[in-house]
Order: structure tokens, then C-alpha cells, then sequence
């Protein structure tokens, strides 16, 4: 087993190695997700179905989930990783040449499966590479690696005719260049003990409920936001053009801050992180309704809290970090991703639905009401906390 604990030149190109894996594949997934819709509309697919398949992805990822860890212990890390990056390259470049939407649901499956366990194994990696002091930035840094990978593809995307294999074939070699650097690093990639975990995969939802609470409300409120903020802007009286703008300042917010929430995570108790990252959730989503037609202050409040809310995946991933090591810190970022998925296919039909029954606004409000829920346990486990420490003081 390479367990990567001292702080020296080769954790840092393990660390590098890591990141620029993750990147490599943010670009082809959000080159991916655009081009499979625009291809689905161009192949007279009904929005329907053509949700129905986009759902799949989420549930791929739920499904591939619980088992990466066993198969991590098999094959080893590093062979599943490019067993993982191969699948899922040859998966996106053969969504242009199957034409059936029915044979393209196992198909997307398969893909997001793929892509999921990258994602793990790689933040595992990262986890597992990072000294303690620096874990923080480090893995903000991360964050804003993977959220420049998720603008390039759009731009690629841009750039491409969708008709041709053109952006498939570009996807996918994108895709497939991420093996270089796990190839660089081999040696260096921590592996998982063959022997099983001291927890089920189960119970570290009850081991790091703040952490894995914390992404699943970022990922109910992102993935909700991108699939319903933009009808939001038409519904309160924005050209798409125009709103499109708020969209860009939102990533732009979230490259911008990842790395100094970084720096704030390595210097501060996470708990206290947890409720100001949630505190600012509930604050934005409640504003945004009262500032909707004032342009430039949107904007500023879009920019803050598109790049502010993100913080509660990278201080949910620092704390697991923190608490777990070896196989058991790859069984706990198995089950954030797991959850984060979860709560990525729940976003959209939750902030629908909440804009449906309250238009336009249900969709802030859910986002508002969810974020306070959240809040509301963190002061619970707060309260608590104290009670403990005074008991203990007494006794």
C-alpha cells in the first residue's frame, strides 16, 4: 500500500497528478451533458424522454457508488481508474453511432457510472495525498480545477458542429487523455488494503451526518439551480441572452472563492463553516426575489453565492478527509458522492415542482427552506455539543 503522508516533492506531483485527472474529465462531462441533450432534440426525441435519460445519470452514479471501494480492492485504485477513464470514452463516442433512445439509457448508465468512479477514486486520491494543515486549500483548489473543466467543454461544445462526430470524438479523447497522468503517478496512487473496512459502507451516513447533510443540500440546490434558474430568469422578465450573464457571474463566483474557502477551512473549526456557508445559502435565495430587477446588485449576489455555496462540498470533503484514512476514506467519499448524486437528481424536481405550485418564486423558497432545515440541525448538533461538554465538566 503507497500511503502518501509526508509532505514532500512527491505528494505534491501525486496532488498535481490527481487534479489534473479530475479536470481532464470536468471537461468531457459537461461537454457530454449538452451535446446528449442538443443531439436527443435533433434526433426528434420528446423532452420527456429526453429528461428521463438525463435522469439516468444520477441514478447510475447511486448505483455505481457503494461498490467502488470493493472493486478498488480487487483490481487496485489505480487499474480501476483507467479501466474507468477507457469505459467511459468509448461509452461517449459511441453515443453518436447508436441511434435507439432505448439503447442509449443502459449506455448512459454505463457512462456515468464510469465517470463516478473516477470522481470517487480521484477525490480519494486527493484526500489521501493531502497533508492535514493543507487539505483545505488543496482540495479547493480542486474545486476550481473541476469548475474551469466544466467551463471548457461548454466552449468546445461552442465550437463544434453537433452533427458531425466531431464533438464526441473530441470528448472522448479528452476523456481518455486523463490516463496520462495516472499513468505518471502510478506508483503514487494510494491503494486500498485488500481486507474490509472497520464500517459499513452504510453507516458513515450516521458517522459524518454534517458532511454528508451538507452536499446533499448543495446538490439539490446546484443541480436545481442549473436546470431551473435559467426558466426562473424568462419567468421574472430576462431575455435568455441577458440572463445568461448571471449564469456566467454564478461560475465565475465558484472558480473565484474555492481556494481562499480553502485557506478558511484550514484555519477555522468546520462546524462553524458549516453554518456560515449554510447561513449564506438561506440569506441569498431569500434576497434574490426582493434585488430580482435590479441588474448589477443580482449580479454581485449571484457572484457571492454561486462562488460562497460551493463551500459546503469542499468543507463536507476536508471534513471526511479529516476523520478517515485508508479504505475507510474511500468507503466515506464513496457515500458523499452517493449523496451529492442523490441530491442532484432530487434538485430539479423538488425547485420544479416548488416554482409550479409558487411562480416564479417556489423555486427560491424551496432553496431558502432547504437551506434553513439544514441550518436548523447544525444548531441542534451545536446545542448538543455544549451539553455534552457541560455534563462532562460536571462530572
Amino acid at each position: 500500500m503507497h500511503t502518501l503522508i509526508s509532505f514532500d516533492k512527491t505528494n505534491w506531483l501525486s496532488i498535481a497528478a490527481a487534479l489534473i485527472t479530475v479536470t481532464i474529465v470536468g471537461v468531457g462531462l459537461s461537454l457530454s451533458m449538452p451535446l446528449l441533450a442538443m443531439l436527443f432534440e435533433l434526433r426528434k426525441i420528446p423532452s420527456s424522454l429526453i429528461g428521463l435519460n438525463a435522469a439516468i445519470s444520477s441514478i447510475g452514479a447511486i448505483a455505481i457508488s457503494p461498490i467502488v471501494t470493493p472493486m478498488a480492492k480487487k483490481i487496485g485504485t489505480a487499474q480501476l481508474l483507467i479501466f474507468s477513464i477507457i469505459l467511459s470514452a468509448i461509452s461517449l463516442l459511441s453515443f453518436f453511432w447508436i441511434t435507439n433512445f432505448w439503447a442509449i439509457i443502459p449506455l448512459r448508465f454505463i457512462f456515468h457510472a464510469a465517470i463516478t468512479t473516477i470522481i470517487i477514486l480521484s477525490e480519494f486520491w486527493i484526500n489521501a495525498a493531502s497533508p492535514q494543515f493543507k487539505r483545505g486549500v488543496i482540495l479547493g483548489a480542486y474545486a476550481t480545477m473541476l469548475s474551469l473543466g466544466f467551463m471548457i467543454g461548454p466552449l468546445i461544445l461552442k465550437s463544434s458542429d453537433i452533427h458531425s462526430m466531431t464533438p464526441f470524438l473530441c470528448g472522448a479523447t479528452i476523456i481518455f487523455m486523463s490516463v496520462i497522468p495516472v499513468f505518471a503517478s502510478l506508483h503514487q496512487i494510494p491503494e486500498i488494503l485488500a481486507e474490509e473496512t472497520k464500517t459499513s459502507f452504510w453507516k458513515f451516513f450516521a458517522l459524518a451526518p454534517l458532511a454528508m447533510g451538507a452536499v446533499l443540500v448543495f446538490g439539490i440546490s446546484e443541480s436545481g439551480l442549473l436546470s431551473i434558474f435559467p426558466v426562473y430568469g424568462l419567468k421574472i422578465g430576462y431575455q435568455a441572452q441577458e440572463f445568461a450573464i448571471f449564469l456566467i457571474a454564478m461560475g465565475l463566483g465558484n472558480i473565484v472563492f474555492q481556494i481562499p474557502i480553502g485557506f478558511l477551512i484550514d484555519r477555522s473549526k468546520k462546524i462553524w463553516l458549516f453554518s456560515l456557508f449554510t447561513l449564506f445559502g438561506t440569506a441569498g435565495a431569500i434576497c434574490i426575489p426582493f434585488i430580482a430587477q435590479h441588474k448589477l446588485v443580482l449580479g454581485i449576489i449571484i457572484f457571492f453565492w454561486g462562488g460562497i455555496i460551493p463551500g459546503l462540498y469542499t468543507v463536507g470533503l476536508v471534513s471526511i478527509g479529516s476523520r478517515f484514512n485508508g479504505a475507510e476514506l474511500a468507503a466515506a467519499n464513496a457515500a458523499f458522492i452517493m449523496t451529492y448524486s442523490t441530491g442532484m437528481f432530487m434538485g430539479p424536481l423538488i425547485v420544479g415542482t416548488s416554482m409550479d405550485i409558487w411562480e416564479p418564486h417556489g423555486a427560491m423558497g424551496i432553496i431558502a427552506f432547504i437551506f434553513g432545515i439544514y441550518g436548523v440541525y447544525i444548531l441542534s448538533r451545536v446545542s448538543n455539543r455544549k451539553e455534552n461538554i457541560m455534563r462532562v465538566s460536571y462530572d
